[in-house]
C-alpha cells in the first residue's frame, strides 16, 4: 500500500511538505507543489479522506440520506444531487435509511466521523420530538428534501404533494367515480400526510363521505399494499378506482387488481404518484402525478452550497409544482358508460 512517505521520497521533499500540499494547511511554493503532485500520480497515492478531514475540520463531502434508493424517484433525485455536488467539487456519501430511525441515526454518526461539510436529508419522520432530536444531533448545515419535519429551522425543497393528490382524485371524480380507494405509506411522513389530506379534501368537497374502509395507511412495501388493495376489492361494494400515492403503492395495487381478475381501466381505474417517465410504458399507460425529482436534487444542493459559503438568514422553503398527466388508466366507471 502506497503511503505519504513514498510520495515524499519520490518528490525529494519532507513528509510535512507533502501533507501541507495535499491539505492546504500552509504555504508551499508552486515548484514544490508540482513535484508533489507529480509524485502522487507516479506512485499512485490516494489521500485519506478521514485524515484530510481531521486536518481541515471538514471534508469536501456532502452526506445524502434517502429512505429507499430502490424507489426510482429517489434514485433520480440522488443522481441529480451527485451531479450538482460534483460541479462544486464535492463528493456525495449516500446512505439508505430504509425508513428506519435507528439506521438513519447510525448513518448520521458515520457522516459525523467523516466530518462532512453538510447534509441533504429526506427525514424518516415529521414529528416535532424527532425533529428536535435531529437538530441536537447534526451540527452541519442541513437541507431537507422531499419531506419536512417539525422542530427544525432548516432549508427544504419539497413537491406540492397536497395539490398533486387533489388533482389526481378530482380527475377520478370528474370521470364519474364516487368510491375511490386511497392507499398510502407511513402516516408519520409529511408527504404521506399531505397526500392523504389532499385525497380527503377532494372527496369531501365533492359531497361524498370519506370511508375508512377505502383508506389504507402504513403500506410501505408492495406486499402490504397488495393485501390492503385485495381487502378493498373483496368488499361487497368494491371501489371503482384507486389513488396510489407512490411508486411502491402503484405496484401493489396493480398486482392486486390483476390477481383479482380485473382489467384496468375497463373494470377499475387507477391513478398514481411518482410516475417518473415509465408510466407511458405500462399497459395501460398510467395516469400519474409527476414530480420534478432532478430539479429537487439540484435545488437542494444549491441551498446547501449557499449555506456552506457562509450565507445566513431565515430558512428557504421551496415548493416545486407537480405535473398531472392523464393517460389511459383512468376512465368513467362501467355503470356510467352503460348509462350513456
Amino acid at each position: 500500500m502506497t503511503t505519504i512517505k513514498d510520495v515524499a521520497r519520490e518528490a525529494g521533499v519532507s513528509i510535512g511538505t507533502v501533507s501541507a500540499t495535499l491539505n492546504g494547511t500552509k504555504y508551499v511554493s508552486d515548484k514544490l507543489q508540482k513535484r508533489v503532485h507529480e509524485a502522487v500520480k507516479k506512485v499512485g497515492y490516494t489521500p485519506s479522506v478521514a485524515a484530510q478531514s481531521l486536518k481541515k475540520g471538514s471534508a469536501k463531502i456532502i452526506g445524502l440520506i434517502l429512505p429507499d434508493i430502490t424507489n426510482q424517484f429517489f434514485a433520480v433525485l440522488a443522481r441529480a444531487v451527485e451531479k450538482a455536488a460534483t460541479s462544486h467539487e464535492y463528493t456525495v456519501l449516500l446512505g439508505n435509511s430504509d425508513q428506519d430511525q435507528k439506521k438513519e441515526a447510525d448513518f448520521l454518526r458515520l457522516l459525523k466521523n467523516h466530518r462532512v461539510a453538510g447534509l441533504i436529508l429526506a427525514p424518516s419522520s415529521s414529528g416535532e420530538e424527532y425533529g428536535r432530536n435531529l437538530a441536537d444531533t447534526v451540527a452541519t448545515p442541513v437541507v431537507l428534501v422531499d419531506r419536512k419535519t417539525e422542530g427544525v429551522v432548516w432549508d427544504s425543497v419539497v413537491s406540492s404533494n397536497k395539490d398533486g393528490a387533489r388533482r389526481a382524485v378530482m380527475h377520478l371524480i370528474e370521470c364519474g367515480h364516487s368510491r375511490i380507494a386511497g392507499i398510502f405509506g407511513i402516516s408519520y411522513v409529511s408527504t404521506v400526510r399531505d397526500r392523504l389530506e389532499g385525497y380527503k379534501e377532494v372527496i369531501r368537497a365533492a359531497g361524498y363521505t370519506v370511508s375508512p374502509e377505502l383508506i389504507a395507511t402504513g403500506c410501505n412495501d408492495p406486499e402490504k399494499v397488495r393485501l390492503a388493495a385485495q381487502a378493498m376489492l373483496n368488499l361487497r361494494e368494491r371501489p371503482t378506482a384507486f389513488f396510489a400515492s407512490n411508486n411502491q403503492v402503484l405496484q401493489g395495487v396493480m398486482l392486486a387488481v390483476r390477481n383479482h381478475g380485473l382489467n384496468c381501466p375497463r373494470d377499475i381505474s387507477i391513478t398514481g404518484f411518482d410516475g417518473m417517465g415509465w408510466a407511458d410504458l405500462m399497459d395501460p399507460p398510467m395516469t400519474t402525478v409527476e414530480q420534478a425529482a432532478s430539479e429537487m436534487g439540484a435545488e437542494a444542493v444549491r441551498l446547501l452550497i449557499h449555506r456552506l459559503q457562509g450565507n445566513s438568514g431565515p430558512p428557504q422553503h421551496i415548493v416545486l409544482p407537480t405535473q398531472f398527466l392523464v393517460r389511459k388508466s383512468s376512465v368513467p366507471p362501467l355503470d356510467s358508460i352503460y348509462k350513456w
